[in-house]
């Protein structure tokens, strides 16, 4: 049923909020194993209708690529390198990254995010 509700938000745009895509992320996170091919899709759709993954999205969509089946690695590196911003740069995202890249990896990628985005002072 959810896997069903998910695809019929993706798929028609039935509702372009921040908080709709990022459920469907979340719920295809947390099916057994996730469905990260669905979890990409909705979030491309958010993309192309100019809405940004945020914290939430973000974690959400690392999480769905450790619990797929295989786990996803590269996919995780990918999206986080590619959806990092200044204020992705929290310890929810850092645990995400950790579950499906490795702990030694996913410190040696927030590294380079810090360098890229530093703090300001």
């Amino acid at each position: 049923m959810i896997r069903a509700l998910s695809r019929y938000v993706v798929l028609v745009h039935c509702a372009q909020s921040r908080r709709t895509y990022t459920s469907v992320i979340k719920a295809c996170a947390k099916s057994e194993p996730a469905d990260l091919a669905l979890a990409c899709e909705a979030a491309d759709k958010m993309m192309s209708a100019k809405v940004s993954l945020d914290v939430y999205s973000l974690t959400e969509l690392l999480r769905c690529c450790a619990r797929a089946n295989p786990p996803r690695a590269d996919v995780a590196e990918n999206v986080f390198r590619t959806h990092v911003r200044p204020k992705s740069l929290h310890d929810h995202v850092k645990w995400a990254l950790e579950e499906s890249v490795g702990a030694q990896h996913a410190f040696s990628l927030m590294s380079w995010a810090r360098s890229k985005y530093p703090r300001r002072t």
